[in-house]
């Protein structure tokens, strides 16, 4: 589900991937801290308006691909993306990349420490930078329970927070319970996906604190499937701090990002050269 947030602007449009439960809870905040010249659309799940959701990890990849592809048919693009998202956004980049598009950095929020456990890795309560574990078994009952109260509370959490533009209305039970479903049917499509490929495209990582060890120690999943060298940051905010308590802050790493990432290797060779001469 495409949400344009600001269509104009000279830079390259930004497209911003949902996380686990389908929601990219950043709107207007984020464009005014981008400033009027950023095009900024954010995707989140299909599913919130009613529609049937998407099942699986590919029918959410190939979506968003063509949502970005029909929205900015030419030209550079930048896309980001959030915790279990960031497996969609690694593949949507790819397919750019493969159409022979130009792609800025493929900018990554807090991805789960292990992009090759699947089912078994969102059930460790570590997944995520510190989320609840939670199974896909909706066979029984109790588990299905659980997994809705789960997703349910996600939403609720995400729709108290200030600034942030919900693709549904929580006092409406009837939204709520829709938005319930849509987070569930995500997470359970992002499960059940265990088998990512090596994404050699330009990466700049955002990281907690609580999960560096899994980036930069022994156990370096990630390296496998970014082996690249990459820019990473790493700050000491919890997994959804991010886009509540720390949003303004996120938004400023956003710009500084995209604002390096975009300048002109012409203009920094012409300002740098002559100190090396």
């Amino acid at each position: 589900m495409l949400v344009p947030i600001n269509r104009t602007g000279s830079k390259p449009p930004l497209f911003f991937i949902h996380g686990a439960n389908g929601i990219m809870p950043v709107g207007g905040l984020f464009s005014r801290i981008l400033g009027s010249d950023y095009p900024f659309y954010v995707i989140n799940a299909k599913g919130f308006d009613g529609s049937p959701p998407h099942r699986t990890f590919e029918e959410m990849v190939q979506a968003y691909y063509e949502y970005i592809v029909q929205t900015a048919p030419s030209g550079p693009v930048v896309v980001a993306a959030m915790c279990w998202g960031t497996l969609i956004g690694i593949d949507v980049a790819r397919k750019l990349l493969s159409d022979g598009r130009e792609l800025g950095p493929l900018i990554l929020f807090d991805p789960p420490r292990n992009p090759f456990g699947g089912h078994a890795s969102m059930q460790d309560a570590s997944w995520g930078g510190g989320q609840a574990a939670i199974s896909d078994d909706t066979s029984d009952p109790e588990v299905a329970r659980q997994l809705y109260n789960y997703a349910r509370g996600v939403m609720m959490t995400h729709a108290s927070v200030p600034y942030n533009e919900m693709p549904f209305d929580a006092r409406d039970p009837k939204q709520l319970d829709t938005a319930t479903r849509t987070g569930i049917a995500c997470t359970t499509a992002l499960s059940r996906y265990a088998n990512p490929t090596p994404f050699f495209g330009a990466v700049e990582l955002i990281i907690n604190v609580n999960v560096a060890q899994f980036f930069f120690g022994r156990q370096m999943p990630w390296q496998k499937l970014l082996p690249n060298p990459h820019p990473t940051h790493v700050y000491p905010y919890g997994h959804m701090e991010w886009f509540r308590a720390h949003r303004f802050n996120t938004g400023r790493l956003l710009k500084f990002i995209l604002e390096g990432a975009l300048a002109r290797e012409a203009t920094d060779v012409q300002q740098y050269e002559k100190s090396f001469a």
